[in-house]
């Protein structure tokens, strides 16, 4: 016996066929315009990264110890911590420091009370392609240049904790010549 199918069934049939269908087109769409926001996101935060560096500046008389941006969006200022022997200095500027410590444990800096200095403090930006010069010193003593030069370099460490727009987080130190990535943006 042959069981002829009436056209009611089949009509029902190629529409619960045509529906699963849609159904599996949807979902692959939406996978892949997931896929395709994704991307976009992670193309979003590169073209935002900010890429700090410390340096050393000379010109005849003239020490500086300077910040760089390299990248190609602003660095947000979250901490600075100098490091001295057994003592953290935590949100000082390289000025204070200046002012609180080598002025009393340099005897080629006593009794001087103040430095050239640009302030960068917690909560400052640094745009893209910018440098800052923390500290900058005139002065035909080379024994001085010298010595402040031993101190940014040797002597103490310089730790920068910054963001980017979108939270990713890096550790930048004196010692180390590449930020160093401590948070992302989905951590």
């Amino acid at each position: 016996m042959k069981a002829k199918i009436s056209f009611e069934k089949a009509s029902t049939l190629l529409v619960i066929i045509a529906s699963l269908g849609s159904l599996f087109i949807i979902f692959r769409q939406t996978n892949l315009m997931s896929k395709q926001f994704e991307l976009q996101r992670l193309e979003q935060h590169k073209s935002v990264l900010p890429y700090l560096t410390m340096f050393n500046t000379r010109n005849n008389e003239t020490y500086g110890y300077s910040i760089s941006n390299k990248g190609i969006g602003p660095a947000l200022i979250d901490a600075i911590n100098i490091t001295y022997k057994d003592s953290v200095y935590k949100n000082h500027d390289l000025r204070d420091f200046f002012v609180a410590v080598i002025t009393k444990n340099d005897t080629l800096f006593k009794g001087q009370n103040d430095i050239g200095h640009s302030t960068l403090r917690e909560g400052m930006l640094i745009p893209a392609n910018e440098s800052i010069t923390t500290v900058y010193y005139n002065s035909k003593d080379r024994e001085r240049v010298k010595s402040l030069r031993k101190w940014f370099n040797e002597e103490i460490e310089i730790e920068i904790i910054f963001s980017s727009i979108y939270g990713e987080q890096w550790q930048l130190k004196n010692n180390y010549s590449t930020p160093l990535k401590i948070k992302g943006v989905i951590d």
